[in-house]
């Protein structure tokens, strides 16, 4: 079960690294965004998601995050602070405007959203054993229906993802 989830977590991080065209930026040094290449599934319906990493230095700082209509009040520490924000899905590519403010000083960008293909994710379970060399038939059938027992059990608890 561990392995098919390792799989399923490395194919997944394969296709979001496949996306660096969707991702970037003409924000100012210091906030950098990423469009994830992909719809989600919520209780809203459909939505994309955009990172927005704001790089601070020094002590922490309390700042005000817009994208679009949506404003979030954060805590940036010294370093990377990552934010995601989840977008209504969008049919055609749109101009969001990005605005990060801490204290009187104010960045401010646009975030390209482009429309998503929608995907779906069909897991199949898939092993190898010499059926009669390892164990003997009977037992070795045992197994393979044990592990698409696991295969169904771990999408009925992803079916939210």
């Amino acid at each position: 079960m561990k392995t098919l989830k390792t799989l399923f977590l490395a194919g997944l991080a394969l296709f979001a690294m496949s996306s660096f065209a969707w991702s970037g930026s003409t924000a100012p040094p210091g906030i950098e965004t990423h469009l994830f290449p992909a719809l989600y599934k919520t209780a809203k319906g459909p939505v994309q998601k955009v990172r927005v990493t704001v790089k601070h230095e020094g002590a922490s700082a309390n700042a005000t995050i817009t994208l679009g209509d949506q404003s979030r009040k954060v805590k940036l520490n010294d370093g990377p602070n990552p934010f995601f924000f989840e977008i209504p899905q969008v049919q055609s590519t749109v101009q969001l405007p990005l605005t990060v403010t801490v204290g009187k000083e104010q960045e401010s960008t646009r975030v390209e959203v482009k429309p998503v293909r929608h995907w779906q994710m069909n897991m199949v379970q898939h092993t190898h054993t010499d059926i009669g060399y390892t164990r003997s038939q009977t037992e070795i059938l045992a197994e393979h229906l044990r592990y698409i027992d696991y295969a169904l059990d771990y999408c009925d608890a992803t079916d939210n993802y």
